[in-house]
């Protein structure tokens, strides 16, 4: 639930011309304010209010919206079958999802299979 303060300034955000709009994004941000229509602007300071009040979004939801802005693959929750691999030190290692129990422990229900990579020589 929003205090009064918060919930009568995103009131008054409508009341609010381009100019005030842009100011008031500054003094709450620190950051000059995009080049967006008074709307957009009033639904972004709006965000940034309520943000502020609640926490804002998880760290799991701005990593999606970071990829997808990015134009970056989703990261996927694990899978049975899934394998996942990672090159280190010449070795390939591998983890093979198993099982949906207890996902939280790495090595639980994980196969793994390690192999050298032959070292390419550049020229």
């Amino acid at each position: 639930m929003l205090n009064d303060d918060v919930a009568d300034e995103l009131a008054s955000l409508n009341e609010l011309g381009s100019a005030e709009l842009r100011r008031r994004w500054r003094e709450l941000t620190g950051e000059p304010a995009p080049q967006v229509s008074p709307r957009l602007l009033r639904l972004a300071l709006a965000y940034e209010l309520q943000a502020r009040e609640h926490g804002g979004l998880s760290r799991r939801a701005q990593q999606v919206l970071d990829q997808v802005a990015g134009g970056k693959t989703r990261t996927r929750a694990g899978q049975p079958g899934m394998r996942l691999m990672r090159e280190w030190n010449g070795t390939l290692h591998v983890v093979t999802r198993q099982s949906e129990s207890r996902p939280d422990l790495l090595g639980a229900h994980e196969h793994r299979e390690h192999r050298q990579v032959p070292r390419r020589r550049h020229r």
